[in-house]
């Protein structure tokens, strides 16, 4: 009964991971489109959104990862079972991808700014790459890990 409960808990928590993550990425693209407003006024609609676009198609794929590996748990077939993988590690590639993008691209900003104002930065360039490199490892992830640990507890419930 716990290690049902618990599953249960841990596929909940795969649901607030990837849905954060989601968030993430549109708080990104609003961030961009709020970049590009700024250092340019004459933006038109198709000028602002195609930037932007990515990161919001981004955000609802990697809301499909926690389905995928269900897929993967309840597939019988070996093919169907690494097809499905397949599929979760592109689109784990592609979050991963975006988000280190996207947290480079605050860097820069980041950077730009305090540049502006003339004050030191706190972060250097190869600690600020990996704590980038870090997070979106750990972002785009953490929601898989937390989908299949709920999916192998529901699975040996025995």
């Amino acid at each position: 009964m716990k290690k049902i409960i618990l599953s249960e808990w841990l596929l909940y928590a795969a649901w607030a991971s990837v849905t954060i993550a989601a968030v993430i990425g549109l708080l990104l693209s609003w961030s961009l489109g709020q970049e590009l407003l700024t250092y340019n006024k004459n933006f038109s609609a198709s000028d602002l959104i195609m930037p932007v676009l990515p990161f919001i198609i981004v955000s609802f794929i990697e809301l499909t990862k926690v389905p995928l590996v269900k897929k993967i748990y309840k597939s019988i077939g070996v093919v169907s079972k690494l097809f499905l993988s397949i599929v979760l590690l592109l689109v784990t590639l592609i979050t991963f991808e975006t988000l280190l993008v996207g947290l480079e691209r605050e860097y820069v900003n980041y950077v730009d700014f305090m540049i502006e104002l003339k004050k030191p930065l706190q972060l250097g360039v190869d600690a600020a790459t990996i704590w980038a490199v870090s997070t979106a490892l750990v972002v785009s992830t953490f929601g898989i890990f937390l989908a299949f640990s709920g999916m192998a507890l529901k699975k040996n419930k025995g």
